[in-house]
C-alpha cells in the first residue's frame, strides 16, 4: 500500500514533465515555422507553374535571396535568352523598399529540340539567385514586385506572379531552401574572357560574311565532347556545331554585345564579346 501511495505523486509529476516536454517542443516547433516563413515568401500560383522569393544569407552589404520558379511536369521556362521561340523572365521591383538594385543570376540552362527549334531553359524547379543591394544596408529591405515568364508544354503561355518578402540580415534563412539555392548559385556560369586559358574557354572569336549573311564564329575547349555553347544578346541566333569546337551563330548585326556561356557537365563560363571590336573573315 505503501508503494501504491508513493507511486500517485510521481505518475502525477512525470505526467507534469511530459506535458511541460509537450508544450516545449510545440513552441520550439512554432518558433521555427515562423522564421521559416519569414524568409520564404508564399507560393504566386500561375498557369502550370508558381513562384516565390527565398531569403539567403547577408554577403558584402547586399542580401542574397532566390526566386524560385516550380514547373509542372512536361512544362519549360526560358533563360535569359530563349533561343528560337519563348520569352526571358521579366521583373519590376518598383514597389521594393529600401533596395537601390537588384541583380539576376542564371544558371546554366538546358538546351531543348522539338519542332518549332532549339530553345534555352529549365524544367521542374529553378532558382535564379538574386544579389539585392539596399539603400541603407543597416534597414531591413523589402523585396517586392511582379515576374512575368512564359511556360511552355503542348501551348506557350505568359504568366505573372507578384511576390514580396522582407530581407532581415538578423533572420537566419530556412536550412533546406537556403541550401537548393546555393546549389542553383553555384550553376551559374564563372565570368572569363576570350582567350584565356584552361580546359574550358572560348579560344577565339571571329565575325564572318558569306552569301551575305553575318556570322559569329567562337573557337572553343572543352575536356568533354559533350560541352554546350549559348548565346544571349540583341540579335544574336542559336548557336550550331561547325566542327570540332567551333560554333557558328547567325548575327542580324555587327553591333553590341553577345554573351557566350561555354558549359559542361562539371563547370561553366560566361564570356562577354564586344560585336564591334573583332575582326570580319571573308
Amino acid at each position: 500500500m505503501g508503494s501504491n501511495a508513493r507511486s500517485g505523486p510521481v505518475a502525477i509529476a512525470l505526467a507534469r514533465r511530459a506535458a511541460i516536454v509537450a508544450l516545449a517542443g510545440a513552441a520550439l516547433a512554432s518558433s521555427l515555422d515562423a522564421a521559416r516563413a519569414a524568409t520564404l515568401s508564399p507560393w504566386a500560383a500561375g498557369e502550370h507553374s508558381a513562384v516565390r522569393l527565398i531569403a539567403g544569407p547577408p554577403a558584402n552589404g547586399t542580401h542574397a535571396a532566390g526566386l524560385e520558379i516550380r514547373l509542372d511536369r512536361g512544362w519549360q521556362t526560358y533563360w535569359k535568352a530563349p533561343g528560337e521561340s519563348g520569352a526571358p523572365p521579366a521583373f519590376d521591383w518598383s514597389t521594393s523598399d529600401n533596395v537601390a538594385a537588384v541583380r539576376v543570376a542564371y544558371p546554366v540552362p538546358q538546351r531543348f529540340a522539338d519542332a518549332d527549334g532549339v530553345t534555352f531553359g529549365y524544367r521542374d524547379d529553378v532558382i535564379l539567385p538574386l544579389a539585392v543591394t539596399p539603400k541603407d544596408p543597416r534597414r531591413p529591405a523589402l523585396l517586392a514586385g511582379t515576374v512575368r515568364y512564359a511556360v511552355c508544354g503542348k501551348v506557350c503561355i505568359p504568366v505573372e506572379g507578384k511576390v514580396r518578402l522582407d530581407l532581415d540580415p538578423h533572420e537566419t534563412p530556412d536550412a533546406f531552401a537556403a541550401a537548393k539555392l546555393e546549389g542553383f548559385a553555384g550553376r551559374v556560369p564563372q565570368a572569363a574572357k576570350v582567350g584565356d586559358a584552361g580546359p574550358l574557354a572560348v579560344k577565339a572569336v571571329r565575325l564572318e560574311r558569306a552569301g551575305g549573311k553575318l556570322a559569329l564564329i567562337a573557337e572553343t575547349a572543352a575536356p568533354a565532347e559533350d560541352a554546350t555553347l549559348f548565346a544571349a544578346g540583341a540579335g544574336v541566333g542559336v548557336p550550331v556545331r561547325a566542327g570540332p569546337g567551333r560554333w557558328r551563330m547567325p548575327l542580324e548585326q555587327a553591333t553590341g554585345e553577345a554573351d557566350l556561356v561555354l558549359a559542361d557537365a562539371n563547370a561553366a563560363i560566361s564570356v562577354p564579346v564586344a560585336l564591334d571590336e573583332i575582326a570580319t573573315s571573308p
